[in-house]
């Protein structure tokens, strides 16, 4: 299989996104590139460039961009993911790699990566992700591709970490390395068929019946061992 060859791998990325151009340009081809066999994609009422976006890159990969638009009254981001996660499963993935549309996972062998995943034991639900969270400069614009060149610095996060933005933000504005203290899973990969249900905002996860919640699932392990990073840009 080659490194464009994705298309058997189980392994699909899920995104749910709102005016997310130009940068779902270069998250979603990145992920059908490296790793996903499909892209599911949940939009809840862009207004700008994405949905012409993503019909251009449903042109380029037939058949493996699947694209769902909804326009909520109230946004609900653990449902949707939830709705992901299903329609997922009923098109044939094995693992799902939960994103944001900034959001880039970074593996430095991405054929063992893929190799890896289906021998994992049955008892791991998904794997916790470390993530980097890169900071630019004031004159920064989200919408201009040639800004990214911008992106000069990042704090370093680990898995299952949080910190307090009240003392976020003067350390990013100051390029430090934040530390981190033991809280919830930031990103991760999470099997196929999992009865729990999942909740992800603010780059946290959360297991549970709906109602009632586990800030940390013991079945979520450590993705250390498999080399991943998840890259997060402005």
């Amino acid at each position: 299989m080659s490194k464009s060859d994705n298309s058997q791998t189980g392994i699909f990325a899920l995104f749910t996104v709102k005016n997310e151009w130009p940068i779902l340009g270069l998250s979603i081809p990145h992920a059908l590139l490296n790793y996903a066999e499909k892209v599911i994609v949940i939009d809840t009422g862009s207004t700008d460039a994405t949905l012409a976006g993503l019909e251009f890159l449903e042109r380029l990969w037939p058949g493996r961009i699947i694209v769902y638009k909804y326009s909520p009254s109230k946004f609900d981001q653990a449902s949707l993911l939830n709705i992901l996660l299903v329609i997922a499963e009923e098109l044939g993935s094995n693992w799902n790699v939960i994103l944001d549309a900034d959001e880039f996972l970074y593996c430095p062998d991405f054929e063992k990566f893929k190799m890896a995943l289906p021998l994992q034991e049955v008892d791991v639900l998904g794997y916790a992700l470390k993530v980097n969270n890169f900071a630019v400069s004031e004159k920064f614009n989200e919408f201009e591709a040639s800004t990214y060149s911008s992106v000069t610095a990042k704090v370093t996060g680990k898995n299952a970490a949080s910190f307090p933005m009240a003392l976020a933000i003067p350390a990013i504005s100051s390029r430090k390395a934040l530390p981190h203290t033991l809280s919830t899973p930031d990103k991760l990969i999470l099997r196929t068929g999992v009865s729990a249900f999942a909740s992800q905002g603010n780059h946290q996860l959360v297991f549970g019946d709906g109602r009632n919640w586990e800030k940390w699932d013991p079945r979520i392990k450590s993705s250390a061992n498999l080399g991943l990073e998840i890259f997060h840009l402005p």
